[in-house]
Protein backbone atom coordinates (compact mmCIF):
# COMPACT_ATOMS: atom_id res chain seq x y z
CA UNK A 1 0.00 0.00 0.00
CA UNK A 2 0.63 3.01 -0.56
CA UNK A 3 1.91 5.73 2.01
CA UNK A 4 0.23 8.76 2.39
CA UNK A 5 1.66 11.79 0.58
CA UNK A 6 1.74 15.58 1.90
CA UNK A 7 3.14 18.84 0.26
CA UNK A 8 5.89 20.27 2.92
CA UNK A 9 4.42 24.24 3.02
CA UNK A 10 8.46 25.45 2.50
CA UNK A 11 9.59 23.66 -0.14
CA UNK A 12 6.66 22.35 -2.16
CA UNK A 13 8.11 18.75 -2.29
CA UNK A 14 5.49 16.07 -2.28
CA UNK A 15 6.92 13.52 0.50
CA UNK A 16 5.73 10.63 2.32
CA UNK A 17 3.70 12.27 5.64
CA UNK A 18 6.32 9.95 7.83
CA UNK A 19 9.13 12.42 6.29
CA UNK A 20 7.41 15.75 7.14
CA UNK A 21 6.42 17.21 10.60
CA UNK A 22 2.91 17.92 10.80
CA UNK A 23 1.64 21.07 12.35
CA UNK A 24 -1.59 22.01 13.65
CA UNK A 25 -3.80 25.07 15.09
CA UNK A 26 -4.53 24.51 18.78
CA UNK A 27 -7.58 25.96 20.60
CA UNK A 28 -5.93 28.51 22.06
CA UNK A 29 -3.97 29.84 19.17
CA UNK A 30 -0.71 28.27 19.34
CA UNK A 31 0.56 26.20 16.65
CA UNK A 32 1.50 22.81 17.80
CA UNK A 33 3.77 19.83 16.37
CA UNK A 34 1.79 17.21 15.79
CA UNK A 35 4.35 14.11 15.95
CA UNK A 36 2.39 11.12 15.97
CA UNK A 37 0.19 12.88 12.99
CA UNK A 38 -3.34 11.87 14.63
CA UNK A 39 -4.35 15.55 16.27
CA UNK A 40 -7.70 16.51 15.22
CA UNK A 41 -8.25 18.55 12.87
CA UNK A 42 -6.54 21.11 10.09
CA UNK A 43 -2.89 20.14 9.66
CA UNK A 44 -0.22 21.52 7.51
CA UNK A 45 3.46 20.13 7.19
CA UNK A 46 6.85 21.25 6.94
CA UNK A 47 10.18 18.88 5.85
CA UNK A 48 12.22 19.10 9.59
CA UNK A 49 14.82 21.36 8.52
CA UNK A 50 15.27 25.51 9.24
CA UNK A 51 15.17 25.79 5.37
CA UNK A 52 11.57 25.05 4.89
CA UNK A 53 10.11 26.62 8.19
CA UNK A 54 12.12 30.68 7.04
CA UNK A 55 10.57 29.55 3.04
CA UNK A 56 7.49 28.82 5.01
CA UNK A 57 7.51 32.09 7.49
CA UNK A 58 8.39 34.33 4.93
CA UNK A 59 5.55 33.30 2.48
CA UNK A 60 2.89 33.07 5.49
CA UNK A 61 2.15 29.33 3.92
CA UNK A 62 1.11 28.72 7.60
CA UNK A 63 -1.05 31.35 7.96
CA UNK A 64 -2.58 30.58 4.41
CA UNK A 65 -3.03 26.91 5.06
CA UNK A 66 -5.05 28.04 8.32
CA UNK A 67 -6.91 31.14 7.05
CA UNK A 68 -5.90 33.45 9.75
CA UNK A 69 -3.26 35.75 10.73
CA UNK A 70 -0.91 34.04 13.10
CA UNK A 71 0.24 36.69 15.91
CA UNK A 72 4.59 37.57 15.77
CA UNK A 73 4.76 36.05 19.05
CA UNK A 74 2.91 32.55 18.48
CA UNK A 75 5.09 32.25 15.02
CA UNK A 76 8.28 33.06 17.07
CA UNK A 77 6.98 30.44 19.64
CA UNK A 78 6.61 28.03 17.21
CA UNK A 79 9.62 28.33 15.65
CA UNK A 80 12.01 27.68 18.31
CA UNK A 81 10.17 24.80 19.18
CA UNK A 82 10.36 23.07 15.93
CA UNK A 83 14.26 24.17 15.67
CA UNK A 84 14.69 22.50 18.61
CA UNK A 85 12.91 18.97 17.24
CA UNK A 86 14.21 19.05 14.45
CA UNK A 87 17.82 19.59 16.39
CA UNK A 88 18.71 22.87 14.36
CA UNK A 89 19.30 26.46 16.23
CA UNK A 90 18.29 29.03 13.87
CA UNK A 91 16.34 30.01 11.06
CA UNK A 92 19.42 31.80 8.75
CA UNK A 93 17.95 35.65 8.07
Amino acid sequence: MTPPLRTCCGCHQIKAAAELQRITLQPNGALGLDGRHKAAGRGAYLCPNAQCLQSALRHKALQRAFGIDLPQPVLEEFSRRFLERSGETHVNE
